[in-house]
């Protein structure tokens, strides 16, 4: 993630004063090989959406200091999931829910319409308030933007982060796509070799007996 060992340090002072929610985390996105083009096109659009548009909706949401949990505002309170409420004796849910290829551009437009609208209803409402403000001796440790300076974004403004994230450019990944390449004949090449010598231990196992 590009975090340095001594900013490491101070993220781990942080959280011992309770200040989880400048804990820097990650997102794993897998595209499994069943997955068709529609879907992948939609998952990519989808990511690509919030990356540029998520800060619109940042008015609506409040985060608490000590969980570092991030709610919507209509949602009162939400409880944490534990792994004491994991229960062995329940049943499996077959219930599957299918989305039609068909509706994901349907998706993204109402997303873009509902950014539009959390931009309009942010600029009515906004009271300039500066709500949630961390202690001084952590500010330079949060990478994130307030909720109320969701009101003061254009879309044009980066912010600052205590940490850059590595971006792998195009040479990078065609050279990893090469290693994937050369790796995977190597293994199937070994593969073929070991089926070779099981075949022939159970040739000479037959011929012996």
């Amino acid at each position: 993630m590009g975090v340095s060992d001594a900013i490491n340090t101070e993220y781990a002072k942080a959280t011992r004063d309770m200040v989880y929610v400048v804990r820097p985390g990650y997102s794993r996105i897998s595209f499994p090989y069943i997955m068709s083009d529609a879907q992948v096109e939609y998952i990519v659009s989808a990511v690509e959406f919030v990356a540029s548009h998520g800060w619109k909706f940042l008015p609506q949401y409040e985060f608490k200091q000590a969980t570092g949990a991030w709610t919507h505002k209509d949602i009162q309170s939400i409880k944490m999931p534990s792994i004491e409420q994991l229960s062995f004796n329940q049943s499996p849910n077959p219930t599957t829910t299918k989305i039609d290829p068909n509706s994901y551009q349907q998706y993204l437009d109402q997303a873009a319409e509902l950014a539009d609208a959390a931009t309009k209803e942010s600029n009515q409402n906004s009271d300039g308030r500066r709500k949630y403000p961390m202690a001084a001796k952590f500010e330079h440790l949060r990478w994130f933007a307030y909720p109320w300076e969701g009101t003061l974004i254009d879309g044009s403004v980066t912010s600052s982060s205590p940490f850059e994230p590595h971006v792998y450019s195009a040479v990078a990944t065609d050279d990893l796509d090469k290693k994937t390449r050369e790796f995977g004949r190597v293994l199937w090449s070994r593969s073929k070799q070991i089926w070779k010598g099981i075949k022939w231990s159970k040739e000479v196992t037959i011929e012996t007996n």
